[in-house]
């Protein structure tokens, strides 16, 4: 009888392995298949950096070192005069700093932009006591020139300055910082520009130059003359520079 108990169990036992044997082996005979991914970005840099300090070009009044004030306007209006010009601290500046990771447009806009001028004509002559005297211009004068320089870039390349009136200033920058003035990712865009002027003292046209004072003092003879046609006595300019991403 024992021994038929011993049999019993050691069947059982031998049922309880195979079907352990088949739950492991299904268990590790499994086809598998999988697949993953992991991804990371950052927000491209931007960091372009503008200033612009253009408001203090023009003084109500000027000095040299001999003589002192030698200009000055009785209602502290900004005044341009022979022999005047920008000084060092007071010239326009723009300056562009950054390297951005995505292609930038630069753009330099001049707006609104007036010379004093006196178009060309006859005028009478106010140099001299002598009524009736005239002279003529063959072609329109201005007398305040502009230079706008290129003091820095980010490759120590700097352009050649452009001189000449406010109309001819804003023509170049409107060919070469407009729609034109593209750059690639990662460009050092690092450049600074000076904007300066000057009514030459000696070697300027003495009676245009008189003429313009004297209408701008209301005295002149040439009073019948028309402003904004024959002449203007304000200069003015507007200055944005702007960024912008190239999409």
């Amino acid at each position: 009888m024992k021994n038929n108990k011993n049999v019993k169990v050691m069947c059982g036992l031998l049922v309880l392995v195979l079907l352990t044997t088949c739950v492991i082996g299904t268990t590790l005979a499994r086809y598998t298949t999988s697949d993953s991914a992991s991804d990371t970005a950052r927000v491209a840099h931007w960091g372009v950096r503008i200033e612009v300090d253009g408001d203090s070009n023009f003084s109500n009044q000027y000095s040299n070192v001999t003589n002192g004030v030698t200009v000055k306007s009785h209602d502290a209006a900004n005044v341009v005069a022979p022999g005047t010009s920008s000084t060092e601290s007071s010239v326009a500046r723009f300056a562009i700093s950054g390297t951005p990771e995505v292609a930038v447009n630069i753009n330099v806009l001049f707006e609104n932009v007036q010379d004093v001028v006196l178009k060309a004509g006859t005028y009478y002559d106010e140099c001299t006591a002598d009524a009736g005297d005239t002279f003529t211009l063959a072609e329109d004068y201005y007398p305040v020139r502009f230079t706008l320089t290129q003091t820095s870039s980010a490759t120590g390349v700097l352009g050649a300055p452009i001189t000449g009136t406010l109309a001819e200033i804003k023509a170049w920058v409107d060919a070469n910082y407009n729609t034109t003035a593209n750059y690639d990712p990662t460009t050092d865009l690092a450049a600074t520009f000076e904007l300066s002027w000057e009514w030459v003292y000696e070697g300027g046209n003495d009676q245009a130059d008189t003429v313009l004072g004297n209408l701008a003092a209301g005295s002149s003879e040439n009073s019948a003359k028309v402003a904004g046609t024959d002449y203007n006595l304000t200069i003015h300019y507007d200055l944005t520079v702007t960024a912008t991403q190239i999409n």
